[in-house]
C-alpha cells in the first residue's frame, strides 16, 4: 500500500473550533492484500465460535428490503458477528471474521449489504453481501483514529466517513459499480467519530462532536457540502442519526454529561 497524508500527518491535538479552516488533502489508496496481524482464516473456520457470544461493542442496524433486520457487533474475539431478525424470530450468530476495534457500522445500499470496521491496522475495512452472497473483507486504507459511519444513498452509493489520525473528518465514496472515490477531508477537529444519515433522495448529514464538545453538522446537498454548522449540547461520546418518522428530516441522539439520553429533532437543538 503506498503512503498516504493520512499515514504521514499525525499533528498534535490543536485547540481550536470545529470550524477553522483546514487545507484540503487528497489522497489515492489502492485495495491491497491484508496486511500482517489480519487474520487470513475466518475465525468461524479456524476455531469453535461460543454459542451466542457476547458482545463488545455497540451494535449496529440494517434493514433489508426482504424484511430482515441485521444485527452487526464485535464479538469477544474481536471478529464481526452477524445476526437477523425477521417477524421476531432471530437467527443464530453468524461469524464474518476479521478483526476490528470498536464497533462496525452498517448500511443497505439497494440489494448489497455494507458492514464496516476499524480494523487492527486502523485502516477502514469494509465486507459486502450482494444480493445474499457474502464477499470478502476489502482494505479501504486510511488510519482511523475512531470507528467509521457508513451511510447508504438512494442511487445505491455508499458514503464512509471517519475521525483522522488528525482529529479532522475524513470520508470516502463506493459508487454503486464498485468504484472508489480518493478520500477527501471535511476538516474539523473531532472529539469523537462520526454519524451520517441520509434524508431522502438527496440530503445527507454527517454528525459530530466537535473538540468543544458540542454537536456539530454538515450537509450534503445537490449543490455540495455546507459549512461546518453547531447544534449545541454537550457530550463525550459519539452521536446517533436516523430519519425523522416522516423522513424529511434527520433525528441526533447524544449522551449528555448526566449520562442522560437527549434528542436533537430536525437539527433544532
Amino acid at each position: 500500500m503506498s503512503d498516504s497524508p493520512l499515514r504521514r500527518h499525525r499533528p498534535c491535538r490543536r485547540a481550536v473550533g470545529l470550524g477553522a479552516v483546514v487545507s484540503v488533502l487528497l489522497l489515492t489508496i489502492q485495495v491491497s492484500a491484508a496486511p500482517v496481524g489480519w487474520p487470513r482464516v475466518e475465525p468461524a473456520a479456524a476455531q469453535a465460535v461460543p454459542a451466542n457470544q457476547a458482545a463488545t461493542s455497540a451494535v449496529a442496524l440494517a434493514a433489508d428490503p426482504g424484511g430482515f433486520s441485521h444485527a452487526f457487533y464485535r464479538g469477544q474475539d474481536t471478529a464481526v458477528f452477524e445476526r437477523t431478525v425477521q417477524d421476531g424470530v432471530w437467527s443464530g450468530q453468524t461469524s464474518l471474521g476479521g478483526r476490528i476495534r470498536g464497533a462496525p457500522s452498517a448500511a443497505m445500499a439497494g440489494s448489497t449489504l455494507v458492514v464496516a470496521g476499524r480494523g487492527m491496522d486502523s485502516g477502514l475495512w469494509v465486507r459486502l453481501n450482494r444480493n445474499g452472497t457474502w464477499g470478502g473483507w476489502q482494505d479501504l486504507g486510511g488510519i482511523l483514529s475512531s470507528a467509521p459511519a457508513v451511510v447508504a444513498r438512494a442511487d445505491g452509493g455508499v458514503d464512509a466517513f471517519a475521525r483522522g489520525a488528525d482529529d479532522q473528518l475524513w470520508t470516502r465514496t463506493m459508487a454503486p459499480d464498485g468504484s472508489l472515490s480518493v478520500w477527501s477531508t471535511l476538516n474539523g477537529v473531532l472529539a469523537t467519530g462520526p454519524a451520517a444519515v441520509a434524508v431522502g433522495a438527496s440530503r445527507l448529514d454527517v454528525y459530530v462532536a466537535g473538540s468543544d464538545h458540542s454537536v456539530w453538522r454538515r450537509t450534503r446537498s445537490a449543490g455540495g457540502w455546507s459549512g461546518w454548522e453547531p447544534l449545541g449540547g454537550l457530550t463525550y461520546s459519539a452521536p446517533s442519526a436516523a430519519p425523522s418518522p416522516q423522513g424529511t428530516d434527520a433525528w441526533v441522539f447524544v449522551r449528555g454529561l448526566d449520562n442522560g439520553l437527549f434528542l436533537s429533532a430536525g437539527g433544532g437543538g
